[in-house]
């Protein structure tokens, strides 16, 4: 009995060893294959981010053009009207007796 025991205990100490060592293989493998996983996820997202960037940065750049353009016009109205203002009231000054204002 205490033979077969031995026998036993040995076998099961082999064939642990065994299955040990293949759960270790499977295991490596397991870790490259996740590696090559996610460095391939982390390049495409690397290039989706670019990619993404670069749409904002031409959509920013198009705006602030806008904006530029629509500010020039505004301050060339505003130059406009002003200018007309101005001459209003050139011409209601003129209109005035001289030393209507002086009490």
């Amino acid at each position: 009995l205490k033979k077969n025991l031995n026998l036993d205990m040995e076998d099961l100490k082999k064939n642990l060893k065994s299955d040990m060592e293949d759960l270790k293989k499977n295991l490596n493998l397991d870790m490259k294959d996740l590696k090559k996983n996610l460095k391939s996820d982390m390049e495409d997202l690397k290039k989706i981010l670019n990619l993404d960037m670069e749409d904002l940065k031409k959509n920013l750049k198009s705006d602030m053009e806008d904006l530029k353009k629509n500010l020039i016009s505004d301050m060339e109205d505003l130059k406009k009207n002003l200018n007309l203002d101005m001459e209003d009231l050139k011409k209601n000054l003129n209109l005035v007796p001289h030393g209507q204002f002086t009490r």
